[in-house]
């Protein structure tokens, strides 16, 4: 299993993780990030096949302020920014059932969406240094996205189609119904 500490690590590049296990196993994974410190927020990529549900799904989890635009510039904006949710250490998107992720819409939609996030992961990997508030260090910024085994090949083909380079994330895997 990768070390949560791991995720309190700049990122090298902008590569996304794939888990290839249940919902259960990204639960254990959020309560293990979340215990070393990392702040996690989900997505639910069964709410985000379309673009404006992404937006709302992203919007809510993110706690986007009330000026968010619900467009893909607004989308890269926040996504760059996140200021209300400063200061942190580490920042980490859990994108789950990332299969189904803009799955409704035309591929050039999750295109747009895979570029705002590795912008966003190479934005806080520099740190603001201009005297101002708002200045910041690099903070690291990780995506992982989940998908069940038997969904993992289709995510890996689309993130991977859509311009992503998934790297996979080995956590141990729990049988179905267990807690």
């Amino acid at each position: 299993m990768m070390d949560p500490e791991t995720f309190l690590e700049l990122p090298t590049d902008t590569s996304f993780m794939l888990l290839a296990a249940s919902a259960a196993a990204s639960a254990d994974l959020l309560c293990s990030l979340t215990s070393a410190g990392v702040v996690v927020r989900t997505l639910r990529g069964r709410k985000m096949r379309e673009r404006q549900s992404l937006m709302d799904e992203v919007g809510a989890a993110l706690q986007f302020p009330s000026y968010f635009g619900e467009n893909w510039d607004a989308l890269d904006e926040c996504l760059s920014d996140l200021d209300w949710m400063l200061p942190v250490t580490s920042l980490a998107l859990l994108i789950q059932d990332a299969e189904q992720v803009l799955a409704d819409e035309n591929p050039d939609q999750l295109q747009i969406f895979v570029s705002l996030l590795r912008n966003a992961i190479s934005t806080f990997a520099e740190a603001v240094e201009l005297g101002e508030v708002w200045d910041r260090p690099p903070i690291p910024f990780h995506v992982v996205l989940q998908a069940d085994p038997k969904a993992a090949a289709v995510a890996s083909q689309r993130w991977e189609t859509a311009g992503g380079s998934l790297m996979l994330l080995n956590v141990p895997d729990k049988p179905a119904g267990q807690f």
